[in-house]
């Protein structure tokens, strides 16, 4: 269904809906009287941490985080800190401006509402002109991912451009940052707008990709 508003009347409006019609709420988004399932989803995405970490690769000095309902920051971040304990490595988070719940959180010490209007498909982090750095340079990989899928990304990018701020982070030649995507091209109009391409050309040039790689 979809009704008139942002994110949060969303969620308001299915939770109507499940009272009015004895339905179940399945959802990583919680409020009061509604604490359990969302706790259940936030623990589940510790899992893309339990299988990075199962990848037997070298630890990671930064990990880039998608903010929005935390749930993402918070499975992957607390399961990162219980197991790599003192050794544990920075945690950024990343939202869009007019979405800064967890910036007025943090400023307010409780929880806050977010400073300006909510978008839903992360337009803080849209740009009117295409970049050519979308075509990556050299052999890198090519990777499909959405609005919200590279704000980690787009964070890392932001910090670099700025050597201060990288250094009051730990951000240097010894740094080993890890970036989730947690979503491809799911608007794919917008997709090639922003990339000026589609998510059919990435996907098929990353194949032939890891297919020249593999041969």
């Amino acid at each position: 269904m979809r009704i008139e508003g942002n994110y949060n009347d969303s969620v308001a409006y299915a939770a109507r809906l499940a009272k009015e019609h004895g339905w179940h709420v399945v959802s990583d988004t919680s409020y009061e009287g509604y604490e359990a399932i969302p706790r259940d989803v936030m623990q589940g995405y510790a899992t893309i941490a339990a299988e990075i970490a199962e990848a037997d690769v070298p630890s990671f000095t930064h990990v880039f985080l998608q903010g929005g309902g935390v749930g993402l920051a918070a499975g992957v971040a607390s399961y990162l800190w219980e197991r790599e304990g003192e050794n544990r490595p920075c945690f950024i988070v990343v939202e869009p401006r007019q979405a800064d719940c967890l910036y007025q959180n943090a400023i307010a010490g409780c929880v806050a509402k977010s400073a300006g209007s909510v978008d839903a498909i992360m337009a803080g982090l849209a740009s009117g002109e295409a970049s050519p750095l979308a075509q990556g340079i050299g052999d890198d990989v090519p990777v499909v991912a959405g609005e919200s899928g590279a704000a980690g990304f787009a964070g890392l990018a932001v910090l670099m451009r700025d050597r201060e701020l990288a250094r009051k982070v730990g951000l240097d030649t010894g740094a080993r940052v890890l970036v989730i995507n947690t979503e491809g091209a799911t608007a794919p109009s917008v997709y090639a707008q922003l990339v000026g391409e589609s998510a059919e050309s990435v996907s098929k040039r990353q194949c032939d990709w890891l297919q020249r790689v593999a041969g």
